[in-house]
Order: structure tokens, then C-alpha cells, then sequence
């Protein structure tokens, strides 16, 4: 039998792997809009298919990522829910002035931060003005030019720079006011006080106000506008070109779900939280029994113990007791919060004893004393206490990424960083500030409903033992 010889053998594989290649790079395109000029992209695309690329472009009527996803999957361009390595994708979305850029593992470390420029320098500013074939040729062009060092790559880290002019010149002014401020109390004191005073805090304290408030207009301001003008310079805070495709995208990813589960979750943990923890509260302070000051002591010594410490015994326990996708290990915990039972005892200890023994004699029960007398009475205590396990829950996130498995039962949390996390080479601001703005609105409209309370349940409750 003759022996294969070796020349055949290398020369056998070499064409395999350059078959694979080729087979490899390709131009997938689909174009429901049939405005784009097919050859002009095909000429575009064949440097970077050279390299071995396979570029998808899709430009359809109406759609957002998960158009784009579905369009990928169609293709064969994704494995196992991930982008394959080789592929450049271009997505843009005509109705909803949307565009998109993603690069597999072969060309992210090299193209990756030339995402952000091409939406907002090539391919943004095209799709506004209706010039598609632009929008994909120059930016095709503009990825084989860096690869080919040609183009110079843009760092967007040093493009979006903060003015430190700028910063320097607000915090001298915070601090000129702090200096007026504390002069001012200084003269409070001394009893000189001028007519202009009280005039002078209440504009500090406005501008404080208003300086606190400026990121969160910026971010809602920043939802409704393209990407090309969120960082146009001189800054304008309302555009003409306003409009909410930013939040359609977010619904589309399933924040409304997010929002529900973590609206539900944050409510169950704030009634265990109050009910258990008042309770507990009710017997540390106005019962003497055995051992109470012991496990007291014990209980202000857990609130010393970082909560990472706990997690791996917390989570084996869960798993034996088959909660893990369910929203009970985040909930459960709450019915012995230490620091609950200790916000709740120092209000409770301000009630008079009188009131319960007047109970006692009217034959009401233990419990009847708690539910009739000391939950009215410590209201406002737990109307602060009940606000602040609220937002605890409600921006929680690493409770729920250890527990929580299904898509079904993510919360909000969760929801954003699966949002950030397939288009994060993108930078796609408009739908990050959207998806901030849903987050934040319920807790704001929840604070300010119950800011009164809130406020004077903080001033009440420091009540000495």
C-alpha cells in the first residue's frame, strides 16, 4: 500500500481551513426598505470579507433589538444565543431612527470601541436624514480603514471627557457657598441677623436642589432624543427630534415584567419586614423576660456581620428548601432584619406603659395590645422603616442574580443588565436613560406620596433605652 505522501496531506488541510474561511466570510443582507443600492454595499463590504468577516446588514421599516436577533438567528449568525465570532452586524430601523452596531469575538477588541462613533458620526446621523446607503458604505469603510490604519481609532473615553474647568468651577462654587452658609449660622448664633439672611439659605438651599435634581432631567431629557444629540455641543436639553423609541425598546426587552416582579417582590418584603420586625420590637422593649438582654446584644452584634459573609450558607440553605427561582429567599430573610427590629424598638419604647396596662385590665389579649395600640402608635416609624426596605428591594441586585433564574420571575434589576449586557459594545445612551427613567419614576412617586411621614418618622425615633 503506498504511503499518502505529506506535501498532499499539508496542502489537503491548508485548502480545508481556507474553504472554511471563505465559507466563513460572507455579506448577508436583507433590506425591507429596497432603498439600499446592493452594489455600492457589496464593493463597501469585500475588504473586510477579505479578512474573513462575515457582514451582516439589515435595514428593515420598524424594529429594535429583538428584530435584529431575530434577523441574526434566521441567518444562522448566532450559536447558542451568542453572536458567532467572525461577524460584523449593521442594524438599522428606518421608523424608529434606530441604529445598531455588533461585532463577534474576533473583531471586538479590535472595533469594539469604534462603536459608539459610528452611530453617532456615520450611521445615526444618515438614518435621520434618510440616506441609508450612506449610513452602511461609510461605515463599512470606516471599520476596513482602522483595521487597515488608515483611519486613526477614536477613543470615546477622551471625546466624552468631562470640562474639569466646568467641575472645578462648580465645586468652588459649592464650596464658596458652604463657607457663606456656615458664616451665616455664625451669625445666627450671635443673634446678627441681617434682613437678608434668611434669603441667603433659601437660595443655597435651592441651588442645592437644583444642582441634585440636573442629572435626572438630563436623563429624562436624554431618553427622548437621538443618540447624535445627547453629546452635541453647546448641551441643548430639548431636541425637535424627541421621540420614544428609547422606551418602546425597553418594553420590548421586558422591563414591563421586570417592573411588576419587582414591584411585587418589593411589597411582600416590606410587609414581612414591618409585621415581624414590629413585633419583635414590641417584645425587646416592653417585656422582661430571661435572657433578654443577651439576645439583645446578640441581635446588635448580627448588624455588624457583612451580609457577603452569609451568602454562600444562605444559598445552600435556599437550595435545601427548593426556593431557588421563587421570590421566597428574598423575602424570608426580612422577618428577622436586625436592623429593623432595632429601628422598631427604639419607637416602640416611647410608648407609655400606662396604655398597655389600661389594655391588660379591659382584657385585651397580647396581641390585641399590639395590633390596636402599638401598631397606631408607631405609624410614622413604620412608614420610614417601610420606605426604606421598599428601595432597599426595589434596587436590590444581587439577592436576585444569586436566586433568580427564569426570565418570567427577573426583576428590574436584572432586566437592565440584560438590556446593557448584549448591546454594551454599542453604547446605545437613549435606551440606558430609559430604562433608568422607568426605574426611578415609582420610587420617586412613592417617596413623595410619603415624604411627610417619612420625615417625621426619622426625627421621632430616637428615643433613649
Amino acid at each position: 500500500m503506498k504511503r499518502v505522501p505529506v506535501s498532499v496531506i499539508f496542502f489537503g488541510i491548508l485548502f480545508l481551513l481556507l474553504g472554511q474561511v471563505l465559507a466563513r466570510a460572507k455579506l448577508v443582507m436583507t433590506d425591507e426598505t429596497n432603498q439600499l443600492d446592493a452594489s455600492k454595499i457589496e464593493q463597501s463590504a469585500q475588504p473586510l470579507i477579505d479578512r474573513g468577516a462575515t457582514v451582516a446588514v439589515y435595514v428593515v421599516n420598524a424594529g429594535l433589538a429583538p428584530q435584529m436577533n431575530a434577523l441574526l438567528e434566521k441567518d444562522e449568525l448566532l450559536t447558542n444565543g451568542a453572536l458567532r465570532e467572525n461577524v460584523i452586524v449593521l442594524f438599522l430601523s428606518v421608523q424608529d431612527t434606530f441604529s445598531f452596531v455588533r461585532f463577534g469575538s474576533e473583531w471586538a477588541s479590535l472595533l469594539g470601541s469604534q462603536s459608539a462613533t459610528l452611530r453617532t458620526q456615520n450611521m445615526q446621523p444618515n438614518l435621520e436624514r434618510g440616506e441609508l446607503t450612506e449610513a452602511v458604505v461609510s461605515s463599512l469603510e470606516l471599520l476596513e480603514g482602522v483595521l487597515a490604519g488608515t483611519v486613526e481609532k477614536v477613543d470615546r473615553s477622551e471625546a466624552l471627557a468631562p470640562n474639569y474647568a466646568l467641575v472645578r468651577a462648580v465645586f468652588l462654587w459649592l464650596a464658596l457657598a458652604a463657607i457663606a452658609f456656615f458664616v451665616i449660622r455664625l451669625f445666627y448664633t450671635r443673634d446678627v441677623v441681617s434682613a437678608g439672611t434668611d434669603v441667603g439659605i433659601h437660595v443655597f438651599l435651592v441651588s442645592l436642589a437644583v444642582f441634585s435634581i440636573l442629572p435626572f432631567v438630563w436623563m429624562l431629557s436624554s431618553s427622548l432624543k437621538p443618540l447624535s444629540e445627547i453629546f452635541a455641543q453647546p448641551p441643548q436639553l430639548l431636541s425637535p427630534n424627541m421621540s420614544l423609541a428609547a422606551y418602546r425598546y425597553a418594553l420590548e426587552w421586558g422591563v414591563d415584567v421586570g417592573l411588576l416582579n419587582t414591584f411585587i417582590l418589593a411589597t411582600l418584603f416590606t410587609a414581612v419586614t414591618l409585621f415581624f420586625s414590629t413585633l419583635a420590637g414590641f417584645g425587646f422593649s416592653k417585656y422582661h423576660f430571661p435572657g433578654r438582654k443577651v439576645l439583645f446584644g446578640l441581635l446588635l452584634a448580627i448588624m455588624l456581620v457583612p451580609g457577603a459573609v452569609t451568602i454562600v450558607p444562605t444559598y445552600i440553605m435556599m437550595v435545601r428548601l427548593d426556593w431557588i427561582d421563587t421570590f421566597w429567599p428574598l423575602v424570608v430573610p426580612g422577618a428577622a432584619n436586625a436592623y429593623a427590629i432595632f429601628f422598631m424598638r427604639q419607637y416602640i419604647l416611647a410608648v407609655p406603659n400606662e396604655l398597655l396596662d389600661s389594655a391588660r385590665i379591659d382584657s385585651c389579649s397580647e396581641f390585641g395590645i399590639f395590633w390596636r395600640i402599638i401598631v397606631p402608635l408607631v405609624a410614622p416609624g413604620m412608614t420610614s422603616l417601610g420606605l426604606i426596605s421598599f428601595m432597599a428591594m426595589w434596587n436590590s441586585y444581587l439577592g436576585p442574580l444569586i436566586y433568580l433564574r427564569s426570565p418570567e420571575n427577573f426583576t428590574l434589576s436584572l432586566v437592565q443588565m440584560n438590556i446593557i449586557g448584549p448591546i454594551s459594545s454599542a453604547r446605545p445612551w437613549p435606551e440606558w436613560m430609559a430604562v433608568g427613567v422607568i426605574s426611578v419614576a415609582p420610587t420617586l412617586i412613592i417617596y413623595f406620596i410619603f415624604q411627610r411621614r417619612f420625615t417625621e418618622g426619622i426625627a421621632s425615633g430616637a428615643v433613649k433605652s
